[in-house]
């Protein structure tokens, strides 16, 4: 029988949007990196931004695990109604809303600071067009391609054996790497590249829920963390010295972040947690969807009304800052936006 309720999936979730958090707010402090700045915060937010890389794939992975085995998501009908209320909905009114605040911040470039042109009006919106609405947002719409195949996918995982089931789960995967490494999909096909974290999120699960035990969790979680560890010293190496690799180490679907990314949700599989996560663990939906606009808006106020230089405090402070108030946000649309959600189950990648 299974269980109700799986607490290591909903520590593992709030872990991994802490992680986006932090991964996202060393990429602004890396990105306006300038030389003469102190080489200390330059790499404190490498270290943001490249140990925190397993995130978006097991928020992937997440989302198999509990889609792709619910005898629910087999029906079309019921399945895509569902998912545009609770995912759809909510993605193009905060993707609206981000466009609007895009706008807001580039009338103030051009006709108060003078540091954009006129020339630039169409950019909010052809982002919009192009499936990255906010800098965040684009992992909704790769996600919005992943539920549009679940039923199919979730039909064929019924049929499938097992070993047939883990070979295409492994072979999507390879294949995803392939073409990250190669080509520029559009937007609209993102979701073929993640879906075989998709795929082996389910097969994860399912394995070690038929097995019914995990010994070796702490093993793979070491492994894992190790393999991310080596992403972020290759990262550190060619970020100072632009020594070899010539690839992205820390892209989503490079050899070690996609190796790491396995053996952390294998380790998290069967681990035993006390602590109840699960209000927590139903908030990130909506964390996540504030949290780009919280970040932002942070750090507008801490560069240009504060007028605080880029340091690790300030990375620090924004980091934990965004999260909190993403947080309070977010218990505010659980309470008066979707009463009906408390309690309820769900496979999302963001909540459950």
């Amino acid at each position: 029988m299974e269980r109700a309720h799986e607490r290591e999936y909903d520590l593992l979730r709030v872990i991994c949007c802490a992680a986006v958090v932090v991964l996202h707010t060393g990429s602004i402090y890396l990105a306006g990196w300038q030389p003469g700045m102190p080489a200390v915060n330059r790499t404190a937010a490498a270290l943001m931004q490249s140990l925190t890389r397993d995130a978006v794939p097991l928020f992937v992975m997440l989302s198999g695990a509990f889609l792709l085995p619910d005898p629910k998501s087999r029906d079309f009908r019921q399945f895509y109604r569902k998912s545009w209320k609770k995912m759809g909905v909510p993605t193009l009114v905060f993707s609206a809303l981000y466009v609007a605040y895009a706008y807001a911040v580039l009338l103030a470039k051009i006709y108060i600071k003078h540091t954009a042109g006129t020339g630039q009006l169409g950019q909010p919106l052809a982002m919009w067009l192009n499936g990255v609405p906010y800098f965040h947002m684009w992992f909704m719409y790769m996600l919005a391609g992943l539920y549009a195949v679940t039923p199919v996918l979730a039909s064929l995982k019924q049929r499938m054996g097992e070993r047939a089931w883990l070979a295409a789960g492994v072979l999507c995967t390879l294949a995803g790497m392939a073409l990250s490494a190669r080509t520029a999909l559009p937007w609209y096909l993102q979701w073929l590249l993640y879906l075989g974290y998709f795929m082996m999120g389910a097969y994860i699960r399912c394995y070690f829920r038929k097995k019914g035990e995990n010994p070796l969790r702490n093993g793979y979680l070491c492994a894992g963390l190790f393999c991310l560890a080596a992403a972020a010293r290759l990262f550190h190496r060619k970020l100072w010295y632009g020594i070899l690799p010539q690839y992205e180490v820390i892209h989503p679907l490079s050899g070690l972040i996609v190796l790491s990314s396995m053996l952390v949700f294998a380790g998290f599989a069967g681990r035993r947690v006390t602590v109840d996560l699960s209000r927590q663990s139903r908030l990130t939906f909506y964390l996540y969807l504030f949290h780009g606009g919280v970040l932002s808006f942070l750090d507008i106020l801490m560069r240009n009304v504060f007028l605080w230089e880029p340091g690790i405090p300030q990375m620090l402070f924004a980091a934990s800052l965004t999260w909190l108030i993403s947080l309070a946000l977010s218990a505010l649309c659980e309470t008066y936006i979707r009463p009906g959600a408390r309690g309820a189950g769900g496979g999302g990648a963001l909540r459950r």
